[in-house]
């Protein structure tokens, strides 16, 4: 077999390779992380996570979680 053969088969099996990894879906399971609560967004049970991907999702949810407290009425 030709060199020139050889490598252009390589290459075109590491390019098949790299699409089908680049177009796969990585995403993250949602259904598998806690909700986003005062207690499962302290820091210490966020550093629980191992994967990292998992706790940047984490830290997303708790930071986009509504904490809207309404006020006291008053009467001016």
């Amino acid at each position: 077999m030709k060199p020139a053969l050889c490598v252009l088969r390589t290459v075109a099996l590491f390019a098949s390779v790299a699409c089908v990894c680049a177009c796969s879906d990585h995403g993250i399971n949602d259904d598998a992380l806690p909700e986003a609560t005062a207690i499962s967004c302290q820091k210490e049970n966020i550093d629980r996570i191992q994967d990292k991907r998992r706790r940047n999702k984490m830290i997303d949810m708790c930071a986009r979680r509504p904490t809207f407290e309404q006020s006291v009425p008053r009467t001016w």
